[in-house]
C-alpha cells in the first residue's frame, strides 16, 4: 500500500478510513493524527497550568462558569 489511506480509530472505538495528504516529500513518514479534545475536555488541567488552585477551580464549577457534562467533560456557559 502507498500509505495514502489508513485506519483512524474514533473516540467510540470505531475504525474509519482516513486519507492522508497526497503530497509526499522523499521518505517523509505518514503522521497519524489524534482527535482534538472535546470542548472543555482539558479545562481543569489548563486552569491548573495557568495557576488556578483547586479551590478556585471548584468555585468556577460552583458558579457554573465551567460545568462538568454527563460524559465527564467540561463546557463553558455563554
Amino acid at each position: 500500500a502507498n500509505g495514502f489511506v489508513w485506519d483512524y480509530t474514533l473516540r467510540d472505538g470505531v475504525k474509519t478510513p482516513m486519507i492522508s495528504t497526497p503530497i509526499k516529500f522523499g521518505e517523509m513518514a505518514v503522521i497519524e493524527t489524534t482527535p482534538a479534545p472535546l470542548v472543555g475536555e482539558n479545562t481543569t488541567e489548563i486552569l491548573q497550568m495557568i495557576g488556578y488552585g483547586d479551590g478556585e477551580i471548584a468555585d468556577l464549577y460552583q458558579k457554573k462558569i465551567v460545568k462538568e457534562n454527563d460524559n465527564g467533560t467540561c463546557r463553558r456557559y455563554f
